[in-house]
This record gives structure tokens, sequence and C-alpha cells, in this order.
């Protein structure tokens, strides 16, 4: 059995290179100026899905990127890039580990004003607002330790 021979088979390597096009979208007349827009938006969900920020958004989020995806259209309309870049925005805040750490410290931040508030101190009621503390309390779990 042989290797086949690539320049053989160019639709194929059309295909590999463009995973997510259709035949019908990579011979429209304005395939070439979306393409590197849709590889830009498919390389920014793979990685989102990868590190879990993908599943953090919301359902109607997720719908306006997956649709963007697939349908065949240029990226002229504003009310739609407008919603592509809050949902890239959006992706790039809660993917990033800063993200994790602010959302985990703000639990215990929370449950240690509550705490300090029952005893008597009135200023612990502005701990849970407190963005700084929130994200040492959130890194100092996450590590183990004092950062």
């Amino acid at each position: 059995m042989g290797v086949t021979n690539p320049e053989k088979a160019p639709g194929l390597l059309a295909r590999l290179r463009r995973p997510n096009m259709s035949r019908a979208q990579e011979s429209g007349p304005d395939s070439h100026t979306s393409l590197p827009v849709r590889m830009m938006l498919h390389s920014a969900m793979t990685k989102a899905k990868r590190n879990g920020g993908w599943f953090r958004l919301t359902r109607l989020e997720r719908g306006v990127f997956s649709l963007a995806l697939r349908i065949n259209a240029k990226f002229e309309s504003a009310s739609l890039t407008k919603a592509i870049v809050s949902v890239l925005k959006k992706l790039k805040e809660v993917s990033h580990p800063f993200y994790e750490h602010l959302q985990r410290g703000t639990e215990i931040a929370t449950a240690f004003s509550d705490a300090a508030s029952s005893w008597g101190n009135e200023l612990a009621r502005g701990w849970r607002h407190d963005k700084d503390y929130a994200i040492y309390l959130g890194r100092f779990l996450s590590s183990g330790g004092p950062p």
C-alpha cells in the first residue's frame, strides 16, 4: 500500500488547511476576504475550549460565535462585528487565570467578611468588594501558600 501523493489531491490539501469551511464556502466570491477572520475565530474558539473559557460564556454568546463561523457572509455588518468583538473580549477575560483567582478569591473574601462582621468588625463589609484582596486570596489558595 503506497502513500497518497499530495499533488494528486489538491482538494484534500485545501480542506486540511481550512477545516471549518464547506465546499460552497471555499468557492464563494467573498471567501478570500473573510477567511483570515474565520481562521482567527476558529483558533480563538479552539483555545477557549481547551482552557475552559468557552464554557463560561452564556449560551447566547457561544451561539453568536458559532453562527459567525458557520454562515457564509462577509463580516461587514456592524451589529454582527460588534457582537463578535464583545464575545471575543469576554472570552479573553474569562480564559485568563486571573479570572479564576478573582472568582475563587471573591467567594472566600465574602466568607471572611461575613465572619469578621459577625464578630463586630464594621469595616469588614468592604472586604468583599476589594478586588486586590480577592485576587490575593485566590492566588494564595491556588498556589498552596503565600505568593
